[in-house]
């Protein structure tokens, strides 16, 4: 609210949905700080585009649904083909287990000796 203070309805609605796309890309912790230092330094406006410009790191790192998703991904590989005595995924042993046994339903009834789980 302070941040929009003396702002058009325009302007007012465009900042608002700029940080609501930053907290759905990037979390509140974010969209927060984005807004503190926007009230900090009389910003005019708020932009994800401006955020991305002057933190590249941030948009080189996924966001965290995508980096789940990949993650999860890469698990179902290394599930296939190394099977559970794969120790990359020891600091995530549980969801590791989770989806060898999602990757065993899979391959039930297929040839048991071309399989690599144990």
């Amino acid at each position: 609210r302070q941040f929009n203070e003396g702002k058009s309805m325009n302007a007012r609605k465009e900042n608002e949905r700029q940080i609501l796309m930053i907290y759905e890309n990037y979390g509140l912790k974010t969209a927060e700080d984005q807004l503190s230092q926007a009230i900090a330094r009389e910003w005019k406006s708020i932009s994800m585009a401006k955020y991305e410009q002057y933190n590249p790191d941030a948009v080189q790192a996924d966001r965290p649904a995508e980096l789940a998703q990949k993650i999860r991904q890469n698990m179902i590989l290394h599930a296939r083909t190394c099977g559970r005595s794969c120790t990359h995924y020891d600091d995530r042993s549980d969801e590791y287990a989770a989806v060898c046994d999602e990757v065993e339903a899979e391959n039930q009834g297929e040839d048991e000796s071309e399989l690599p789980l144990d």
